[in-house]
């Protein structure tokens, strides 16, 4: 058998030139897989991004939509060191896109493909297909913006309106009073004859001003306005104006007997369009806030009143029975007997007194003609009464109302999302403060060396402890903010800050978790790809010289 030929120090060069291009080659895929995901990914993102305001993502998109072939450059073999800092400092893509990773994940290995027409022709489909969902995106978010400003316009102004209509319903009850008291001996006033036309102009006027509202809101809405119930609600109140006008032609030219029907007619529907005053509850924070507190607290309210309804029939009961021998002697004075009937004589009497002792807090003027002229042990049963149900049960009731507004505060979304662009507003005005007191340059941009500084005085670094960001080390700071260019433009400083405060959350965790498991399995991989080379498990013979 013969013996294999020595190797010589060109061989072993031809077999490390070969291996090294291919790992070269390996590197290369990584890098283009990740690109690849982070194209993926981009273009999911632009799908929700201007909804929620993703400002610097659609900035990095529309950068690359502007130079899509850059990345399709034939460009030479880069370093070792060159590829990995790039596939580790690129942000992951696994961490935004799980599927885009696992597509990917067969390609890490592979050799690289030759940039050519089909993957130019692949990349500007993608960036048609991400501009166009950014267009329609940003095209849908305009309209309902625009709708929703115009409704609260809308909102406002109706609420002016409605305070103003309640202002004149006001004082043309005032007016009509005044005149009624002159009529009947009481000071002077005006007549009504005076008064009514020009409150009927006002009214006339509001209702047609009240019809334009509605038409221009359903025009705005259009069907979301059947949705809403308190839209309804208006609509009601807007009919019942023009019925209200309505019924003031029908009295002009009516005879008397029609004109009085017409006229009590007039009443109820201008006692009915008092409750228009209702529509200021959704204008108003606080009167909204109130109503929703009332609201949730009116199943607490109904069973309250249940019990309390049981404890006042039993005291209905109990002093219905004592007191029906006295109210039936005939020996007794007749002036008591009558007090004593007119408050306890029948279950309906003696109920109603007993709600105004238990809510009135009047009970000294039901309970002492009873311990003076009937028996002092009458005392025994109201201290009784007094003591459980006036003092510690309606005090529990009210605890639990106040629990239930409370419960309704802490509850208020509209209120909480307010509360929160609110503070993430000011909150993002101080890292703009924070920024342009870092950059002393002012190029837009901050150096290690600035932010170093700034952290070195022990103020500065106080002020970020009240921004909720535990700053340890400016260096530290520094590689979690930058990305990778050595300098940190305001974009990545305030998305960087937002990220780093406060503690680590369980999504944070859980990213991280997922990321590093992620990157184990291509470490994994990547370790068997060279087990499986032939440059580990090379062996040389020594070659033995005869």
């Amino acid at each position: 058998m013969p013996k294999p030929a020595p190797w010589t120090e060109h061989d072993f060069s031809k077999v490390l030139k070969a291996e090294q291009q291919r790992i070269l080659d390996l590197s290369r895929a990584q890098h283009d897989a990740f690109e690849q995901s982070l194209h993926l990914s981009f273009a999911k993102i632009l799908k929700f991004d201007t909804a929620k305001g993703g400002v610097r993502v659609t900035e990095m998109a529309r950068q690359q939509e502007e130079c899509p072939v850059q990345a399709d450059l034939p460009r030479a073999g880069p370093t070792m060191p060159h590829t990995w800092d790039t596939a580790v400092e690129a942000p992951s893509a696994a961490k935004l896109d799980n599927v885009s990773d696992e597509a990917s994940a067969p390609q890490l290995f592979s050799p690289p493909h030759s940039p050519g027409s089909g993957a130019t022709l692949q990349r500007s489909d993608s960036s048609l297909k991400k501009s166009k969902t950014k267009t329609n995106a940003e095209e849908l978010l305009g309209l309902q913006t625009l709708v929703s400003h115009t409704k609260e316009y809308i909102d406002f102004v109706a609420g002016v309106l409605v305070l103003l209509n309640s202002c004149v319903m006001l004082a043309e009850l005032e007016a009509e009073g005044l005149a009624y008291g002159a009529q009947l001996g009481f000071g002077r006033g005006p007549s009504l004859e005076e008064v009514q036309p020009i409150f009927q102009s006002l009214d006339t006027a509001f209702v047609f001003i009240f019809l334009v509202e509605l038409l221009f809101r359903v025009a705005i809405e259009r069907w979301d306005f059947l949705r809403d119930p308190a839209n309804w609600f208006d609509a009601a109140l807007v009919l019942l104006g023009m019925a209200d006008l309505f019924i003031f032609v029908q009295m002009a030219g009516g005879s008397e007997a029609q004109n009085i029907i017409l006229l009590r007619l007039v009443r109820v529907l201008k006692s009915v369009r008092a409750i228009r005053m209702l529509r200021t509850f959704r204008f108003l924070k606080g009167l909204r806030f109130l109503v929703k507190a009332c609201y949730c607290f009116l199943p607490s309210l109904a069973w309250s009143m249940v019990l309390l309804f049981v404890f006042m029939c039993m005291g209905t009961l109990v002093l219905g029975n004592l007191l029906s021998d006295f109210i039936a002697d005939e020996t007794a004075n007749m002036n008591d007997r009558l007090w004593v009937w007119d408050r306890y004589g029948t279950a309906t009497r003696a109920m109603y007194t007993f709600y105004e002792i238990t809510f009135a807090g009047n009970w000294p003027t039901n309970a002492r003609p009873l311990m003076d002229k009937v028996h002092r042990l009458f005392v025994l049963f109201f201290a009784v009464y007094i003591t459980i149900i006036v003092f510690a049960a309606l005090r529990v009731v009210t605890a639990v109302f106040l629990r239930d507004t409370l419960d309704a505060a802490r509850n208020d979304d509209e209120a909480l999302i307010t509360e929160r662009l609110r503070n993430k507003t000011k909150y993002l005005e101080k890292l703009e403060d924070v920024f342009e007191a870092i950059d002393s340059a002012h190029n837009g941009t901050i150096t290690e060396k600035q932010l170093a500084e700034i952290l070195a005085i022990p103020k500065a670094a106080a002020y970020f402890q009240t921004l909720d960001v535990d700053v340890l080390e400016g260096a530290a700071l520094f590689r979690i903010l930058d990305n990778g260019d050595g300098r940190i433009t305001h974009e990545e400083f305030v998305d960087g800050i937002l990220r780093c405060k406060g503690p680590a959350r369980a999504m944070e965790q859980v990213a991280m978790r997922s990321e590093l498991r992620q990157m184990d399995a291509k470490v994994t991989k990547l370790i068997r790809a060279l087990e499986r080379s032939s440059i580990i498990p090379i062996e040389i013979e020594p070659v033995i010289e005869d």
